[in-house]
């Protein structure tokens, strides 16, 4: 996977730098490649760079050029749509800010480069009910309501998280990014349209991955990410201020370590380690086995035997701590008492409808090791991770 992965990483860099890929020397199988470039949302931008590969099979190049062209057709109906979205909530005279991928993919050599699986977009809390109408009116239908987020979905492509905090409570660094707007700063020529300035922006975007990393990982487009946003604007952030926010969070270790890593890959071309493999192995958004592995790492406590670990994390999944199950079970909210009966409620439905998901995840915690949890502790620790 390593030398697909530095492929990959040749491919991106000869497009950022506007050249021809140097990817003769390494010995790759092409399948990996496109699967390893689809799991991590980065076939787009790799095919513009591959198709002037004279070695690159037929076959896989009309597959990237497939993806690609679903890619720029996504990347336009996700354009046309949100724009339409915050012009309605800008008439409604409803607080809105786009957030993530939706600024970032701006920020990239072209906007296509950059493709998002759904669009972010934090709102007012107190206005979510006008803004489900607002939704419904364009064609949306409501996939899931909770305390963080509303997810609506509109045929074919369109996925939209309508936030109501930036962060889910039940991360750790969620009392950072408590008071949503505090920071916010008013779009020029708008009323109730917000932004973030460009160090609060790359603080929200590297501590909503550090959120996904320390859970299950990330992949190659997070680092990515980094690369962009720091050569776009690395010479005119406030640096002070944000390794005094970083250190505040208690993240500053995790994110020196992956801005240091960014410019290895992306400036230097050097994908190499265990923890470039734990990236490349992670796809865009992390890994049940990994998920599973942090999960139980973070509830050990000193020297166990790896039969108690998996006990305590089954124990844990099963009767979720109280903000997990707040998301997952709304009438929490008004009603904490009713938490054992949601648990039963949990519980009733994984053995009436055995959720795959969760079998998935029963046979990872069988898989578990001390090997592969001393590994994990040790990427941990090189990551910046405490």
């Amino acid at each position: 996977m390593i030398n697909e992965g530095k492929y990959i990483v040749e491919l991106i860099r000869s497009v950022l730098e506007e050249r021809k890929p140097d990817v003769d020397n390494l010995q790759i199988s092409f399948e990996k490649l496109f699967k390893l470039a689809e799991l991590h949302y980065v076939t787009g931008i790799c095919y513009s760079a591959i198709r002037d590969v004279s070695s690159v099979p037929e076959d896989l190049l009309a597959r990237m050029r497939k993806s690609y062209d679903m890619t720029c057709a996504k990347e336009a109906i996700q354009e046309i749509e949100v724009n339409i979205i915050l012009e309605k909530l800008e008439a409604s005279g409803i607080r809105h800010m786009p957030l993530k991928g939706f600024v970032l993919k701006n920020i990239y050599p072209r906007p296509d480069m950059r493709l998002s699986a759904d669009v972010d977009i934090l709102v007012d809390s107190e206005k979510t009910d006008e803004v489900e109408k607002i939704m419904a009116g364009l064609g949306y239908t409501l996939m899931s309501k909770g305390v963080h987020h509303d997810v609506y979905h509109k045929k074919p492509v369109m996925n939209v998280e309508m936030h109501k905090k930036l962060m889910a409570e039940y991360v750790e660094i969620f009392d950072y990014f408590k008071d949503a707007w505090a920071k916010a700063v008013k779009k020029e020529n708008r009323e109730y349209e917000y932004t973030q300035s460009p160090e609060d922006f790359y603080i929200y975007q590297m501590g909503h991955l550090y959120k996904h990393y320390s859970k299950g990982g990330s992949g190659i487009r997070s680092v990515l990410d980094t690369y962009i946003y720091l050569k776009k604007y690395g010479d005119v952030l406030d640096r002070e201020y944000l390794d005094k926010e970083f250190e505040k969070m208690g993240i500053l270790d995790f994110v020196s370590n992956f801005e240091q890593l960014s410019f290895e890959w992306f400036d230097e071309g050097r994908v190499e380690g265990d923890l470039s493999l734990y990236i490349l192995s992670s796809g865009v958004f992390g890994t049940r086995f990994h998920s599973v592995l942090s999960s139980t790492i973070k509830k050990s406590s000193g020297e166990e035997s790896i039969k108690k670990l998996k006990s305590r994390y089954l124990i844990n999944r099963i009767f979720l701590p109280f903000d997990n199950m707040r998301v997952m079970y709304p009438v929490l909210n008004k009603a904490p008492v009713l938490l054992p009966l949601c648990w039963a409620a949990r519980i009733a439905r994984f053995l009436v409808k055995g959720k795959t998901s969760i079998k998935d995840e029963l046979e990872v915690v069988g898989t578990i090791s001390e090997d592969n949890l001393r590994k994990m502790k040790e990427i941990k620790k090189e990551s910046g991770i405490k």
